[in-house]
């Protein structure tokens, strides 16, 4: 799939959770202003360890190891990924059309997952969410 520069590149927040996009870099993630300082603080401190700043998140997730302090810092906040696979389907008429679906998956679905490591895949890491209470509650 082609994306724009800025497709998947943001951090919103309503009153229970924070959305991160995806295609971000952990760098790009550490200097927006809107990022919770909690999640600065664990990018910093546990994420700088592991792997290059400018690595972004969604391809940082395909490659992560479940014995990595990230694995478990994903895990602690009980993140949510929303993934985005595009699938060509027959309509009635016989012609092929996309089809995009949109499904939500743990991070043990996500690691789970061999389809979305696969080269040719059509399946893209869209964005993540973590609860707000999950996130006051991180222990670093």
């Amino acid at each position: 799939m082609e994306f724009r520069e800025t497709d998947f590149k943001y951090v919103m927040q309503d009153i229970s959770k924070v959305y991160i996009g995806a295609r971000l870099t952990y760098r790009e993630l550490g200097d927006q202003y809107d990022t919770p300082s909690k999640i600065k603080s664990v990018i910093y401190r546990v994420v700088i360890d592991e792997v290059d700043l400018d690595t972004m998140i969604c391809e940082h997730l395909l490659t992560l190891d479940p014995k990595s302090r990230t694995y478990m810092m994903y895990e602690q906040m009980n993140a949510t990924f929303k993934v985005l696979t595009r699938q060509e389907k027959l309509d009635k008429k016989g012609v092929l059309k996309e089809e995009y679906i949109t499904k939500m998956y743990s991070l043990p679905e996500l690691m789970g997952d061999d389809s979305l490591r696969e080269e040719n895949s059509s399946s893209v890491i869209q964005e993540i969410c973590i609860k707000k209470r999950k996130l006051m509650g991180l222990a670093l």
